[in-house]
């Protein structure tokens, strides 16, 4: 691993130690709480390997691994998850099979479901999330979903949510879009207008990336687009509180 000080402008490696640093892997999920890396997920072979399940931090302070909790979803190398505070959020997506014993051969029940993943003091918790459905709704195996969070404040997210999935009677591709600000104090959701969608050419996607450039810039970057943000601060003031003026000023 190496890091880069912003300080000196130089990258330094960080030697790789058997037994007290994460094992090699592919595809793992990266995010930064407080000051240290965390390293979760990823497989253990480029195709079909093993899922990691233990999360690793290492500290700025003291430039060592630590080995934290075990996490048994596997999580996304394209899912960007939001940190508030000393919590990190991370929402999912998965899709299930099953039968019950009174069933026959050919019934098969589908169900999805919304994972909403929390990191914090080095262990994982699912949490209530009642909101979650209205994100990304119902889906099948066959869609294509992606789910993006980032923090705005210490308590204030965005989540956007896209849907990519084939009309098998038109041959056409539909794309819902959806983007909520979230308060996860209050628990307030509000919808916000989205961009029209971006329709992807093929099945794999362009893993998009948030930067938070400043307290009133967002930055979105993806292979094929960058978008800036302007966030007026007043609208995540106290002030500004949906209690006080209500969803409809969101929507503007």
């Amino acid at each position: 691993m190496h890091v880069y000080s912003i300080e000196s402008g130089e990258w330094v490696e960080i030697p790789y130690r058997r037994g007290k640093s994460p094992a090699p892997r592919y595809d793992p999920y990266v995010f930064s709480i407080g000051d240290s890396f965390v390293l979760v997920g990823g497989h253990t072979s480029s195709y079909y390997g093993e899922v990691v399940k233990y999360t690793w931090e290492w500290s700025l302070t003291t430039r060592e691994w630590t080995r934290r909790g075990l996490l048994d979803v596997d999580v996304p190398k394209d899912i960007v998850g939001a940190t508030l505070g000393n919590r990190h959020h991370v929402f999912l997506m998965t899709f299930t099979e099953w039968q019950s014993d009174s069933d026959s051969e050919d019934e098969i029940h589908q169900e999805s479901y919304h994972d909403h993943l929390c990191y914090s003091g080095g262990n994982w918790v699912s949490k209530q999330d009642d909101f979650l459905s209205m994100i990304i709704g119902n889906w099948n195996q066959f869609d294509h979903c992606t789910t993006i969070a980032k923090s705005v404040s210490d308590h204030h997210m965005l989540v956007f949510s896209q849907v990519k999935s084939d009309n098998h009677d038109t041959y056409e591709t539909e794309v819902t879009s959806e983007c909520f600000m979230r308060d996860e104090i209050s628990l307030d959701l509000v919808p916000l207008r989205v961009l029209p969608p971006v329709v992807l050419e093929d099945d794999h996607p362009r893993y998009p990336q948030i930067l938070k450039m400043n307290p009133s810039t967002l930055l979105v970057i993806r292979s094929d687009v960058c978008v800036v943000i302007n966030i007026d601060p007043y609208f995540l003031s106290p002030e500004y509180h949906t209690s006080m003026v209500g969803h409809g000023k969101w929507e503007r």
